[in-house]
């Protein structure tokens, strides 16, 4: 299932707990009510939520089931961090979209 270029503000009020799954190297988010789980593939994907459900990520610890792969895992916690650092979740710079945040392709 592709990510949307931007969720919903609220998107991860039922969040459960993050997890850093080792074998695919993705971050997946579990929700209490629902069997879905959100992977996200790059720690970029975070920009695509909004201020509250950013400020949600922040207040979980990413799970980690490996030791030696904690530092994948605090990429995307740092992502996190750096999005509420610099008040960058999505909308935050008006009508803006992801494409003023990435690298340009050569």
């Amino acid at each position: 299932m592709p990510i949307p270029q931007h969720f919903r503000e609220g998107y991860l009020d039922n969040m459960e707990f993050s997890a850093f799954d080792d074998e695919t190297a993705t971050a997946a988010i579990k929700f209490k009510d629902i069997e879905h789980v959100l992977r996200l593939i790059s720690a970029k994907d975070h920009r695509r939520f909004r201020e509250r459900d950013t400020r949600t990520l922040s207040h979980h610890q990413i799970i980690c089931r490996k030791d030696v792969m904690e530092a994948a895992a605090k990429e995307f916690t740092g992502m996190v961090a750096t999005i509420i650092n610099g008040r960058l979740w999505m909308g935050s710079m008006g009508r803006s979209d992801l494409k003023l945040y990435e690298k340009p392709t050569e």
